[in-house]
């Protein structure tokens, strides 16, 4: 997890760096707008590294405040046991309401957000067997300024999950600290207004 942590470092002060070098130029900042994404989290599972991969949607509502939901699931193979000598990955998933504020802007080229997610997730691994359980994920990002409707983030977050009731598997098994990159379209009026920003 510190290898997690200090690339996400790396990416904060390198790439806002490389951006002011190259020039690009940002597009004007709109208010009022809904926004779709994706992103790859890595974490750890059941103390073992793994990836996440979500998608997500949501309205800006204003410069500092965007509400939205957001669903993320495990997509690298963690083996829980054997059946007829077939592995039986884990199936660990969640969802839940997003919130977004900008707690600070003009650094380089993009700016640095608080967020968090509250939701439930489920997780089972033998079909028929499952559990459900709450999470709660705080976290920070820094999100470049967007160049045309394109924006990239990068951040760090803590899983806190609560209710985990399967076999030997327990809740602290799964809170973890996560590093994610995003990648979010925003400003679809840039399609079709003039084939500009401006």
């Amino acid at each position: 997890m510190k290898k997690l942590i200090f690339c996400f470092l790396f990416l904060v002060i390198v790439l806002p760096s490389s951006a002011d070098m190259l020039e690009i130029k940002p597009m004007t900042e709109a208010t009022n707008r809904i926004f779709i994404g994706s992103a790859l989290k890595m974490t750890r599972i059941k103390y073992e590294s793994g990836f996440m991969f979500g998608i997500s949607g949501g309205w800006e509502i204003d410069r500092n405040l965007a509400l939205g939901l957001a669903n993320y699931r495990l997509i690298s193979n963690i083996e829980m046991a054997r059946v007829d000598d077939k592995p039986q990955n884990l199936n660990f998933s969640y969802r839940g309401i997003t919130a977004r504020y900008i707690a600070r802007k003009s650094l380089g080229s993009g700016y640095l957000s608080i967020n968090a997610l509250i939701g439930q997730g489920k997780i089972r691994y033998i079909v028929g067997d499952e559990s459900k359980f709450l999470v709660f994920e705080p976290g920070v990002e820094f999100e470049f300024i967007p160049v045309l409707n394109l924006q990239m983030g990068v951040g760090v977050s803590y899983r806190y999950v609560r209710g985990i009731e399967l076999d030997s598997l327990h809740d602290n098994q799964f809170r973890e600290m996560t590093a994610l990159i995003r990648l979010k379209l925003v400003d679809f009026s840039y399609w079709f207004v003039d084939g500009s920003t401006e």
